[in-house]
């Protein structure tokens, strides 16, 4: 499924939850549900979603479908960091890891460890993050089964935005001790002991940034460049800021324009490397700086 079938995907997922509730397919409704349940997450709409997941993983808790549970959990955990519950989403993922790891599926743990990625984003363990996903690259390599293109869209997101606020050379080594851990390391990597951080408010997460220098934007197109590093699509921003999904479009056509990028995933990296300038600007220490030059040399 790719971003751009959407519309095609929840038609098409919807046809088939009818049908298969009208023949009493309890498996296939759950897949159903699963799948509608992804559509939800990935054009923003995160409590939607996650009602669709429960009640997937509801349905293969009764069919005794641990594999089916494991996906379902997965999938939970990432419509529930939509919502902004940091620990729910730990639990669940650390849920599901166990599940996996009791059916000695690869897959299954390479997918979870995925879906950690953005928790740790989210809570600023940067290094943390690229280790997870160094990891899951490592045991998809060792499988051969590459992850989807929409879930791998979002973490070259990630990822960008990680590389340019460790550096090239701290992020390549955060990367090789991932990809060395090996399956068990990974797991008990994952599921540390750690305590969420509380979430930033909505308003300071879409609050204009300071004008600095070279920085060529307007400060609503500083918004958006803002929403697109943290992954939203145009119509999630265009929810966050209350304006059209016309108007997003225009916004990021002009922010790639002025900015002479081609891709969402350039803007994200430029936005790290603006917020490291702005830190250092307010004369909080050089190691920023450092790391933003050592960004652009790699």
């Amino acid at each position: 499924m790719c971003l751009s079938q959407l519309d095609e995907a929840r038609a098409s997922f919807t046809r088939a939850l009818e049908i298969n509730r009208a023949l009493d397919d309890r498996a296939a409704v759950a897949t159903n549900l699963n799948n509608l349940a992804r559509v939800a997450h990935y054009e923003g709409e995160h409590v939607r979603a996650c009602l669709l997941q429960e009640e997937s993983l509801a349905v293969r808790r009764a069919l005794d479908d641990t594999w089916g549970q494991g996906l379902s959990t997965s999938d939970l955990a990432d419509a529930v960091l939509g919502t902004g519950d940091w620990a729910r989403v730990l639990q669940l993922q650390v849920e599901a890891l166990a599940i996996w790891r009791s059916l000695a599926s690869v897959w299954g743990v390479a997918y979870t460890l995925e879906g950690l990625v953005s928790i740790e984003l989210a809570q600023s363990n940067v290094a943390d993050a690229v280790r997870l996903a160094g990891a899951a690259a490592a045991l998809r390599e060792a499988i051969g089964e590459p992850t989807s293109p929409v879930r791998a869209s979002r973490l070259e997101t990630a990822l960008a935005v990680a590389r340019a606020t460790l550096g090239g050379s701290v992020y390549d080594g955060c990367w090789s001790d991932g990809q060395a851990m090996g399956l068990e390391d990974a797991v008990r990597h994952a599921t540390r002991a750690r305590v969420p951080a509380a979430p930033p408010s909505p308003e300071a997460a879409v609050a204009p940034s300071a004008p600095i220098p070279d920085d060529p934007l307007s400060p609503r197109e500083r918004e958006v460049a803002e929403l697109v590093a943290r992954g939203l699509t145009n119509r999630q921003i265009a929810e966050t800021l209350v304006i059209s999904e016309r108007t997003v479009d225009a916004h990021v056509a002009r922010i790639l324009s002025k900015l002479e990028f081609s891709t969402r995933t350039q803007v994200a990296a430029w936005v790290a490397r603006r917020d490291a300038g702005v830190v250092v600007s307010l004369g909080r220490g050089q190691e920023l700086r450092a790391r933003a030059d050592e960004w652009q040399r790699d």
